[in-house]
C-alpha cells in the first residue's frame, strides 16, 4: 500500500517541473486540469503537462513480493483524469526496475469533469503474476490533441490485495536516522506479533542481508555507515505461515561532520585550505558542470543561494533537460612529512528535486586510479538559503602519501550543488638535515 506522501523507494521521471511526475497536495499548477487535492493523506504523484520536459515519463514501484501468494491477487489504485488535454497511462509490469514492461492497462483521455470530482478506482488482476517477484511502471504520454496545460494527470493510494491470513505490516517507516544508525518501525497487519527484517547496503540480493528476527515493532539498526544508502524488507511472521515480504525500503545514513585532529607530535597544519575567493589555483576539471569561484546561483529551485563563508564557492549547474558529468580535481595534497592523522572536510550544499550523487575519491596521481571515500545522493537542504553541511573524511590510511582528491558528480533538471571551504588537516612533522 504507498498512498504517495513521499517518493519512496519509487524512481524514474520525477521533479518538480513541467514533463515530469511531480508530488504535491492541493490543486496542480495549472487551471482546468488535476485534482482539487488528494484521494488519500495529503499528497498525490500526478504528471505536469505544461510545456516543456519530457513528452511521456515513466515512474517505477519498488519490489513487489508475490512469491507466497497462490489466491487471487488484485492491484489498485485512484486516478484523477480532468482536463481536455489528457494524455494516455500505461500500467507494465516486469521482473526488473529496469523492464522490459508488459503492457496491463491503458487508460486515455478525460474521465472526470472537474478537479473537485472524486478521483476513480482502476482494478488490474494480478493472479497470474503469483509465485513472482514484480515491478509496477506507470508510463504517461501527452495528448496531441486539446490545451497542453490542461493534461495534468494523478494517482494516488495504490494498493496490491490477496486472500491471505498472515497479513503484512503496514505503516512502515525508517526515523531517528543518525550517521550510525536508523530506528525501523510498523504496525502489525493483523494479530500477529513476530517480525522478519532483512537490511544491507542498496542494492543487495535478498536473502544475502542481515537477517532480524524480532517482537517489537521497532528496531534499532546500529554500527552503519555514515552517508551511506541502506535497503531493507519486511514481512509478518504468524503461527504457522508468513506473509509477503515487503521492500525493498530505503534510507540513507547522514553526513559525518568533521572530528578535528589531535597531534601528539608534529603541527597542526591546513595542507589545503581553499575557500575559492580567489579562484581555484592547482585545481582542474573534467568533464562538464563545474564551475569554480561561483558567486550567484543560477536558479532559485536548485543549488546554494551564497556561499558557506564570504562569496564564492565551487558550484556544478546541472542542465535542465541533458544530463551533465564532471570532475573536479584538487592540486596535490602532501602528506609525505604526516606521521600521525589526517582529515578532508569541506561544505556541501545539496537543494533540488533532481540531486544526484556526489563521490569522492582519493588518487596518488592526477589520472587515478581514484579510491572512493564519500558517498552522497539526493538532497540535504530543503531551501537554497539553507545552511551549507559540514563533511568530514578520515585520511588517515593515506599519511606518507601524496595525494590528489577528485569530486565526481553527475545530474540534469534541479540537481546544482555547491562546494564550499575545502581543507585537509594534518600532523606535519618538519624534517631536519643533519650535515656530512
Amino acid at each position: 500500500s504507498d498512498d504517495f506522501e513521499s517518493q519512496g523507494s519509487w524512481t524514474g521521471d520525477f521533479g518538480n517541473t513541467n514533463g515530469l511526475w511531480n508530488i504535491t497536495s492541493g490543486p496542480t499548477s495549472s487551471v482546468a486540469t488535476g485534482p482539487y487535492g488528494a484521494k488519500s493523506g495529503n499528497k498525490y504523484f500526478y504528471f505536469e503537462t505544461s510545456v516543456g520536459g519530457l513528452n511521456d515519463g515513466s515512474i517505477v514501484s519498488a519490489a513487489i513480493d508475490l512469491t507466497s501468494l497462490n489466491a487471487s491477487t488484485l492491484l489498485t489504485f485512484w486516478i484523477h483524469a480532468y482536463g481536455d488535454g489528457i494524455g494516455t497511462l500505461k500500467v507494465g509490469i516486469g521482473d526488473s526496475p529496469n523492464g522490459t514492461f508488459t503492457n496491463i492497462k491503458t487508460i486515455s483521455g478525460q474521465k472526470n469533469t472537474n478537479e473537485t470530482d472524486p478521483f476513480q478506482q482502476v482494478s488490474i488482476d494480478l493472479s497470474a503474476y503469483n509465485g513472482q517477484t514484480v515491478y509496477i511502471q506507470l508510463n504517461y504520454l501527452r495528448s496531441s490533441t486539446g490545451t497542453a496545460y490542461n493534461g495534468d494527470l494523478a494517482i494516488d493510494l495504490l494498493e496490491i490485495k490477496s486472500c491471505v491470513s498472515c497479513i503484512a505490516p503496514g505503516n512502515i517507516v525508517a526515523s531517528n536516522i543518525a550517521a550510525s544508525s536508523a530506528d525501523i518501525s510498523w504496525t502489525a497487519g493483523g494479530t500477529e506479533t513476530a517480525w522478519n527484517l532483512e537490511y544491507g547496503l542498496k542494492g543487495f540480493s535478498k536473502g544475502s542481508g542481515t537477517n532480524i528476527n524480532t517482537n517489537a515493532t521497532t528496531y534499532n539498526l546500529s554500527g552503519l555507515s555514515s552517508s551511506t544508502i541502506y535497503s531493507y524488507y519486511l514481512q509478518s511472521s504468524c503461527s504457522s505461515e508468513e506473509s509477503v515480504w515487503l521492500g525493498p525500503y530505503d534510507f540513507q545514513t547522514i553526513i559525518a561532520g568533521p572530528n578535528g585532529i589531535t597531534c601528539s607530535s608534529g603541527t597542526q597544519t591546513f595542507i589545503l585550505n581553499n575557500g575559492f575567493e580567489s579562484g581555484a589555483p592547482g585545481w582542474s576539471t573534467i568533464g562538464s558542470g563545474w564551475t569554480v569561484s561561483v558567486s550567484s546561483s543560477t536558479s532559485t529551485l536548485s543549488g546554494p543561494a551564497a556561499a558557506h563563508q564570504l562569496s564564492n564557492w565551487v558550484g556544478f549547474d546541472a542542465p535542465t533537460f541533458a544530463n551533465s558529468t564532471g570532475s573536479l580535481i584538487s592540486p596535490v595534497v602532501d602528506l609525505t612529512n604526516s606521521p600521525i592523522s589526517a582529515e578532508l572536510s569541506f561544505y556541501l550544499h545539496a537543494f533540488g528535486t533532481s540531486i544526484g550523487t556526489l563521490n569522492v575519491g582519493v588518487g596518488t596521481s592526477v589520472s587515478g586510479a581514484y579510491t572512493n571515500v564519500f558517498s552522497w545522493s539526493g538532497s540535504i537542504q530543503t531551501a537554497n538559503n539553507d545552511p551549507w553541511t559540514a563533511v568530514g573524511v578520515d585520511l588517515s590510511s593515506y599519511l606518507g602519501q601524496q595525494i590528489y582528491l577528485r569530486f565526481d558528480y553527475s545530474a540534469n533538471g534541479e540537481g546544482d550543488i555547491g562546494i564550499d571551504l575545502v581543507k585537509v588537516e594534518s600532523c606535519v612533522v618538519t624534517k631536519t638535515s643533519v650535515p656530512d
